[in-house]
């Protein structure tokens, strides 16, 4: 299963910025100013890395696995917890369209660790339920990490998500190919 947790476009676009600043200072030589960029940019990763560690977190305590059978009388399974999740993170920087798109790919192997000691296959139907309170509880650590990192995230006027505070809605629909497109076939 696939748990992708993708950070709203307007920390994309503040983070590939400060990268931009970043390369160009390396290339002009100033390796003061490249650094000075640098920490802002690994500052910006690291509250993504944060806000998605804090939602594997969460999963786990959600996660459960159905112990017994799934039959008549007598033979129904239980429920129990399977915190002991095995899961493959992958960083990516693009969309499918290679707009900037940075977001988390965590692939969760179908077993887990139960809480009575034995390995057993995941409840996905409820995992899938599941995914909106795992993606407000990413959201919200990433919105205090960059609260702190000086860039505040208030909510968007629509009220779906937040956005990092100064950053031109016209330059989050320059990197969004595929949002547009999406929008202009509805």
């Amino acid at each position: 299963m696939d748990l992708t947790f993708s950070v709203p476009k307007s920390v994309t676009v503040a983070q590939t910025a400060v990268w931009r600043a970043e390369l160009e200072a390396t290339r002009s030589g100033d390796e003061v100013r490249a650094g000075q960029f640098r920490d802002i940019r690994t500052a910006i990763e690291s509250a993504i890395e944060d806000a998605n560690t804090e939602a594997l977190a969460y999963v786990a305590d959600l996660t459960v696995a159905r112990t017994g059978r799934h039959g008549g009388a007598g033979t129904a399974g239980t429920w129990v917890k399977a915190p002991d999740l095995i899961v493959a993170s992958f960083f990516q920087h693009t969309s499918r369209s290679n707009d900037p798109h940075l977001h988390h790919h965590n692939v969760v192997a179908n077993r887990a660790g139960c809480e009575d000691g034995e390995i057993r296959a995941l409840d996905t139907v409820d995992l899938r339920k599941q995914r909106l309170a795992y993606s407000a509880v990413a959201d919200r650590v990433l919105a205090e990490r960059m609260e702190s990192l000086g860039l505040p995230m208030p909510m968007r006027p629509d009220g779906m998500s937040r956005e990092v505070l100064g950053v031109n809605l016209d330059l989050i629909d320059l990197f969004s190919t595929r949002g547009r497109a999406v929008t202009e076939s509805m």
